[in-house]
């Protein structure tokens, strides 16, 4: 997902922009998604945001390769380091630098939704449901709305190192027959499908066909041309067709819950194909300036960007055209995620320093 090897000498910083535009375009989506809700309820800004849905549509739609790129970034390099493959090494590494970040914040969520759903119940008097439902979102792996993919993402991890050794074992070029038939059969089995639990591994292993796709692409396409634009604008079109349908939909009236179930999935074949032209421009795409600064941080951009606009909500109320506000509102998050981000990495540096945290949880899991 966000996890980075930084052993490798052939990073290119056109993938690091590609990690920074992916988070970006994940609180896009959730930012835009809230503006959107405004056409057919009135409990926030009232009915402000009806004049220009399609706005609204277009920033929750085009950003949908965000999901896939996070994946294919991981495949991208992940598979091609030949350490990865020693089971005990690369656990570590995750648990270091993915696990032990996750457990803290995620526990963080899950307390302050219990608090919340606590101070509900004295207020307003109440029978401990709403505790006991964010206790059951929290198992079944959604202690808030964006953490489902850090769950998913468990099982992925699990099968990096055998995905390693069975690409060594049957050499490159069967390795990508493998691929696409694993990757069309990933299609068919999640576009059709639901998920009680994200934890699922069977939703891991169909996902973990991204990452496989992601590092195919990466070794396929080496040289840098025109058709990097090409495919960027190509991939970008279809979002943006994808965007106008639900548009329509949304204007005549109709049950667009089917349209949300089956062609926002990332693994509907329009999101797909849109996912990896992006994926694929980007990869031929020549970047030359360091991002890495930023990059380094959209794994906790992740995951406090939607905390961070859950509390915006509440406070900013400021009714203008949405085709403004959606925008600051993006870059405002961005910015908060970024400040929190750095914040909370100095303030676990400072505590790794004096307690050595990691390692002593390290040792305690058999690390």
């Amino acid at each position: 997902m966000f996890e980075r090897d930084d052993n490798l000498q052939d990073r290119k910083y056109n993938f690091e922009l590609l990690r920074i535009f992916a988070a970006i375009a994940v609180i896009s989506i959730h930012v835009s998604s809230s503006y959107m809700e405004a056409y057919t309820s009135s409990d926030w800004l009232g009915f402000k945001y009806r004049e220009h849905i399609l706005v609204s549509c277009m920033f929750e739609l085009i950003p949908r390769f965000a999901v896939p790129s996070f994946l294919m970034l991981s495949g991208t390099f992940v598979l091609e380091d030949k350490k990865n493959a020693d089971f005990k090494y690369y656990y570590e590494k995750v648990f270091r630098k993915i696990g032990i970040p996750s457990i803290v914040i995620c526990a963080t969520y899950v307390f302050c939704n219990v608090w919340l759903q606590i101070i509900e119940m004295v207020r307003n008097g109440g029978d401990g449901k709403g505790v006991l439902n964010v206790l059951i979102s929290a198992i079944i792996g959604k202690p808030f709305y964006h953490i489902w993919y850090i769950y998913m993402m468990l099982g992925v991890y699990l099968l990096i190192p055998i995905v390693i050794r069975f690409k060594k074992d049957i050499g490159e070029n069967s390795f990508i027959k493998v691929t696409i038939i694993f990757f069309i059969s990933a299609i068919l089995g999640l576009w059709t499908s639901e998920h009680n639990i994200q934890w699922d591994p069977g939703l891991s292993f169909c996902y973990l066909s991204y990452c496989m796709v992601g590092y195919i692409i990466r070794k396929r396409i080496q040289k840098i041309n025109i058709k990097a634009i090409f495919l960027f604008f190509l991939g970008f079109g279809i979002l943006i067709f994808s965007s106008l349908l639900k548009y329509i939909l949304i204007v005549e009236g109709l049950d667009h819950s089917i349209y949300s179930r089956y062609l926002l999935s990332p693994f509907c074949p329009v999101q797909v194909l849109a996912s990896i032209f992006v994926f694929a421009g980007f990869a031929k795409l020549e970047f030359r300036v360091d991002v890495t600064a930023i990059s380094k941080l959209t794994f906790e951009i992740y995951l406090f960007h939607a905390g961070i606009w859950e509390m915006l909500k509440k406070i900013v109320t400021i009714e203008m055209d949405s085709r403004i506000v959606i925008v600051l509102m993006i870059i405002l998050v961005f910015v908060l995620s970024m400040i929190v981000s750095v914040l909370y990495k100095k303030i676990w540096n400072k505590i790794e320093e004096k307690w050595m945290l990691t390692d002593r949880i390290c040792k305690i899991v058999g690390f």
